[in-house]
């Protein structure tokens, strides 16, 4: 064989050894961070929405908790963002929309038929809508076989005596529009919130609530283990709590509404690989999915499609739940008021006044 042709057959076996090896180097690269809270709810993400799409697209997700904007924002100022998609809420992401830490949603990601399903309100510049939920009152139904119908009887402690838990400044979302609901103030008017009001009601609550905490985690826990007899919990939480034969029960009358939202920070090292997670997620498909394994509602309209009546009527969205709940508006918590502060920093400000001082 003459030497040109062994050259040549041995540069083209090198280069087929290089590009497998580039091929493998980039499979191995391609992942992507996903933050969100936990638990149930982030069990039920990975079945719906983490392992298919590696299994559709060879990106790896891999899992982080906690999403907060204190370390979304320290980690863009410090060109180190180890996140790539978050899990949060509206006023955080109108936040972080504002102050430019957010990346752009690059919508050429999604299909035709995606975006017509997903209501307009649910897609933002930088961040796009991934399910409802909503804040109830839960209760022991060995303390109260009948329980509280509203948060008036939750706040009545004459009539339902007994040891509660309630939710703090550093919960996902603020709590003042439930201390309101309790004092008489209809869904209709609530906003703009009036915030002396609500903490003279939660004023009159505090003496009857044993443990004040930012976390569902924690109110899942204290109502199975008795040590609160009434919480204020993530929808979502009672179903694990029901099944595990928990002799508690909920309601959604008075429930608060709020919406969760995909958005990748500033910086991400995958932005591309990211986009793609975000719209895989946005299917039909793969929301009824995540709907039929944790009761949040879909905000993709053609989901519903997919999901069983039965199952529809116990997500917070349903026709029938929907009567008597407030929707959260978390275009007016990130608004700023006078002061240039938003309406959320004014609250986290008056809430810590009011815990030392009430003290």
């Amino acid at each position: 064989m003459p030497g040109s042709k062994i050259v040549s057959m041995v540069t083209s076996a090198l280069a087929g050894v290089a590009l497998m090896l580039a091929a493998s180097l980039a499979s191995a690269q391609q992942q992507i961070v996903v933050t969100s809270w936990g638990s149930a709810y982030q069990e039920a993400q990975r079945k719906a929405y983490f392992e298919p799409f590696t299994k559709e697209t060879g990106i790896k997700v891999v899992e982080a908790t906690g999403p907060d904007a204190a370390k979304i924002k320290a980690m863009v100022a410090s060109g180190n963002v180890e996140w790539d998609v978050v899990d949060v809420s509206l006023p955080t992401v109108l936040v972080l929309g504002e102050q430019g830490l957010a990346t752009p949603i690059d919508y050429s990601k999604f299909d035709a038929q995606t975006r017509t399903a997903i209501p307009k309100e649910f897609q933002l510049a930088n961040a796009v809508g991934n399910e409802t939920w909503s804040v109830v009152m839960a209760y022991r139904k060995d303390k109260f076989p009948e329980g509280p119908k509203s948060w008036k009887d939750f706040w009545d402690a004459t009539k339902f005596p007994g040891k509660r838990a309630f939710l703090d400044s550093s919960f996902v979302a603020p709590v003042l529009e439930i201390a309101l609901l309790a004092d008489g103030v209809e869904p209709k008017d609530m906003y703009p919130v009036d915030m002396p009001r609500a903490f003279r009601s939660l004023s009159k609550l505090r003496p009857h609530v044993v443990k004040w905490t930012g976390s569902s985690g924690v109110m899942q826990q204290m109502l199975t283990d008795g040590e609160a007899d009434m919480v204020v919990i993530a929808n979502g939480r009672m179903e694990g709590i029901q099944k595990a034969g928990v002799p508690a029960g909920f309601t959604f009358n008075q429930q608060m509404i709020l919406s969760n939202y995909w958005l990748v920070p500033k910086g991400s090292k995958n932005a591309e690989a990211a986009m793609k997670f975000i719209a895989f997620a946005s299917r039909a498909e793969q929301q009824a999915a995540f709907a039929r394994l944790a009761p949040w509602g879909s905000v993709n309209r053609d989901a519903f499609k997919l999901i069983s009546v039965e199952r529809q009527a116990e997500l917070p969205t349903a026709p029938a739940n929907v009567k008597t709940a407030l929707f959260s508006d978390g275009e007016w918590w990130a608004k700023k008021a006078s002061d240039g502060k938003t309406n959320l920093e004014n609250y986290v400000k008056a809430w810590n006044t009011w815990w030392l001082e009430s003290k």
